[in-house]
């Protein structure tokens, strides 16, 4: 009997594993029917910085196995006063919140960081992750979505001054084949519709999986450079393409457009590929194999629009802008 309980309780942490690094995608109790999910749009002012990051989620006892940790919590928790001190117009994020997006416990330390936002008057606009739906899918997002009831299943936009934002759900396993029709159809739209308006001068667009990675641990995902890549490239006003689940920083250039991932808001580091390894040419000058902990701001300088790269140092005591890239207004 033993041996039974060992052996099954191998294959149940192999398995976390494996949905924990994206090799396998599981979802128990999905919905798998009713109406799609109307796309949301939401305004917040103009004039200061908006605040991007990802992967915020504490490690699994699978991963602790594959990967080794790095005084995770102390860089989440810098980052995340670091982010509280600016003071921003608003706060993306890429997913991968909590662990575990069923576990209410898992969400004590998200709750308290976007209630402080809240009393400040500072607007948080997440999108899932494939953690938030790991083993109990329609469990996890619940809890994503009582807490984010404007965070539409399939998609919604943010204006921002002159920014434009779009959000999109990447976990298109949760999607019905409707819903998957519907998004797409609502992201050309808004596309259209934003390359048409004169208020605004740059799109950002964001979702949770990473079309271009160099990670050793999560494959980059087809799916997205499939359908949102595309139009993505199409519309002048698209600048800027930020995801997560790759826990590292890498900045890639593809169809002349720039694409960051920015997977290093305290979740396990990630080694990538890099000098002849890789798969696709990384920007960023710094090629160690594993990335500190950061996230991204975007603000205006003048008649640009700049986006750095805030980085926690070595030693853990602070973060330094490492990395910048800007757009003409």
């Amino acid at each position: 009997m033993r041996k039974k309980w060992g052996i099954a309780l191998w294959v149940v942490t192999a398995l976390i594993l494996a949905m924990a690094t994206g090799v396998v995608s599981v979802c128990l109790f999905c919905s798998t029917g009713g109406t799609p999910v109307t796309a949301r749009r939401a305004r917040v002012p103009g004039g200061a910085s908006l605040i991007f990051l990802s992967d915020t989620q504490s490690p699994l006892l699978p991963e602790r196995l594959l990967l080794s940790e790095n005084r995770n919590s102390e860089a989440r928790d810098l980052i995340l006063g670091a982010i509280r001190r600016e003071q921003p117009a608003a706060v993306f994020h890429c997913g991968d919140l909590v662990s575990l997006g069923f576990c209410n416990r898992d969400w004590s330390r998200m709750d308290a960081f976007v209630e402080r936002l809240n009393a400040e008057e500072i607007p948080f606009f997440p999108v899932l992750g494939n953690h938030e739906l790991m083993l109990l899918a329609r469990e996890g997002e619940e809890r994503f979505q009582t807490r984010y009831p404007h965070a539409s299943r399939t998609g919604y936009s943010v204006r921002a001054g002159c920014v434009g934002v779009v959000l999109l759900n990447s976990n298109f396993t949760v999607l019905t084949e409707q819903e998957i029709r519907r998004q797409q159809e609502w992201y050309d739209s808004t596309l259209t519709g934003m390359e048409a308006d004169t208020a605004l001068h740059t799109v950002i667009v964001v979702c949770h999986h990473s079309p271009f990675t160099n990670s050793k641990i999560v494959s980059p995902s087809e799916s997205v450079r499939r359908r949102f890549v595309p139009l993505f490239l199409q519309h002048d006003k698209c600048k800027l393409l930020i995801s997560g689940h790759a826990h590292a920083f890498e900045h890639f250039v593809e169809g002349g457009k720039d694409f960051l991932v920015i997977g290093g808001g305290g979740a396990l580091q990630q080694p990538l590929y890099t000098g002849n390894e890789q798969k696709w040419m990384d920007r960023f000058p710094d090629q160690h194999e594993k990335r500190m902990f950061h996230y991204a701001r975007c603000g205006v300088d003048g008649d640009s629009l700049r986006v750095t790269i805030h980085m926690v140092d070595e030693g853990f005591s602070s973060l330094h802008e490492v990395y910048a890239l800007s757009f003409g207004l």
